[in-house]
């Protein structure tokens, strides 16, 4: 027999071979034995293919972000936030965790939670719901106990590395939050010092002795603004009696000088005591009286004392004695 023509052999006979009763019990023959086969084959396949189970766990990603506000009186405010992982349309948060729950890092951790080696623990398959932010994480085992326990150490692990990288963030901002606390400590500090240099040089040791030291300031600003205007207003007494006796505003103002003077205005008395005296003796005795050539001195003594005051008060060097 030919073994390549068998099966149109076969077809041929079965079709077209022997009559109409025996081509019918050759269909039911086939039928059955077809029908065997399959069974046999289904059968055997769910005896033995090994059974499996699945354990799943479903995660909900934060949708919000959070805040913090400090607010303490007379030194300032503080706050705090942070963004939500939705809010950047461009980076998508669920992909990440799926990132994250396939990567090498959490499946070695869970392996090793589990005492196995990380190539015979089972990969996870990852679902993402759309337009959610629901992550779904299914595990397969050949038992129920055992696949629930992969799931736990899956997610114990997942949850582990997320500590992981969040606890590396905060550290690199605590990192820098520390060095600009030390920079601005050290700004402080030198601020300080600075203070202290100034409180030394001015005297200034709080804000209520400077504005004590302004107010004064002020207090003298507007007092030399009264007296500028009391010096513009004798400048110009001086200039009026200057023009009415013809003469200049230096004699003017040396004359107002002179009358204003108390030891001038003594001595100018004294003059004209002794001026009365001389004359009144001149006129009575003559002037070979002897008493008349004493009275006669002191005049010319007074004379020049109330020169050499005159001559003072005006700022004029005296004459030297030749």
């Amino acid at each position: 027999m030919n073994l390549q023509s068998f099966p149109a052999q076969f077809v041929t006979r079965l079709v077209k071979g022997g009559g109409a009763e025996t081509r019918g019990k050759r269909y039911i023959r086939t039928w059955v034995l077809g029908a065997g086969v399959i069974w046999t084959l289904a059968i055997a396949y769910l005896v033995l293919t090994p059974k499996s189970y699945t354990s799943s766990f479903t995660f909900v990603l934060p949708g919000t972000g959070a805040g913090s506000s400090l607010n303490l009186s007379d030194i300032g405010e503080a706050s705090s936030s942070s963004d939500s992982p939705f809010s950047t349309p461009d980076i998508s948060p669920t992909e990440n965790y799926r990132e994250i729950l396939l990567s090498d890092a959490v499946l070695t951790r869970a392996a090793t939670a589990a005492d196995l080696p990380e190539s015979a623990f089972p990969k996870p398959r990852i679902e993402l719901v759309e337009q959610t932010k629901l992550i779904t994480v299914s595990v397969e085992a050949r038992r129920p106990g055992l696949a629930q326990a992969r799931a736990q150490d899956l997610s114990a692990a997942f949850l582990a590395t997320l500590d992981a990288l969040r606890s590396g963030e905060l550290q690199a901002r605590d990192d820098a939050a520390v060095s600009m606390l030390a920079s601005n400590q050290q700004a402080l500090e030198q601020a300080r010092a600075d203070l202290i240099v100034y409180q030394v040089k001015t005297g200034l040791v709080s804000s209520g002795q400077y504005n004590d030291v302004v107010g004064s300031i002020e207090t003298l600003r507007t007092q030399l603004r009264g007296v500028q205007a009391q010096m513009a207003q004798a400048q110009a007494g001086v200039d009026a009696l200057a023009r009415t006796l013809g003469i200049t505003p230096q004699d003017a103002n040396t004359a107002m000088l002179l009358e204003a003077d108390p030891l001038f205005q003594a001595e100018l008395a004294e003059y004209a005591k002794d001026q009365v005296a001389a004359t009144a003796t001149g006129a009575t005795r003559g002037d070979a009286d002897p008493n008349l050539q004493d009275e006669t001195a002191q005049r010319e003594a007074a004379a020049a004392r109330l020169l050499a005051r005159a001559r003072h008060l005006a700022g004029r060097p005296q004459p030297q004695p030749a």
